[in-house]
């Protein structure tokens, strides 16, 4: 997806005769952000991307089918819940989300990780705020 909206904002650019520097101004993304983007890099975080695509919008230039654009819409509501929720169900999106793997979240359970385990559900629950803490007195 990112290629595909970085390209519509570089020809919407072009038919407007908008710089880098004026882009950077109008969407809130840094100028050497918008340089990489526009040298072939594509790897953009969700959050530039969105308001890439919120400043083509405002443009009327934005060329996306509706499939497309609900499934843009879903990945957006998807990050906000993400971003807002303190929780994280289940021990293998807790270990991607911390950056470790499976065999080390193990290890740091037992040597006192805050976790909170339901057994009627047989779910781990984490929160992100907790562990943040517990992390930092470490």
């Amino acid at each position: 997806m990112s290629e595909f909206v970085i390209k519509q904002v570089m020809r919407k650019c072009g038919e407007l005769h908008i710089s880098a520097k004026q882009l950077a101004a109008e969407t809130g993304i840094s100028v050497s952000t918008i340089s990489i983007m526009f040298n072939g890099n594509y790897e953009i975080y969700d959050v530039t991307e969105s308001k890439l695509v919120e400043w083509l919008s405002s443009k009327g230039g934005f060329e996306m089918d509706e499939i497309t654009t609900k499934r843009l819409n879903d990945l957006l509501d998807h990050i906000e819940q993400i971003n807002d929720n303190p929780w994280i169900k289940g021990k293998r999106r807790f270990a991607k989300w911390l950056g470790v793997s499976y065999p080390t979240l193990d290890k740091m359970l037992k040597e006192g990780l805050p976790v909170h385990f339901i057994t009627y559900v047989d779910a781990y629950f984490f929160n992100k705020q907790e562990v943040n803490k517990y992390l930092l007195e470490q």
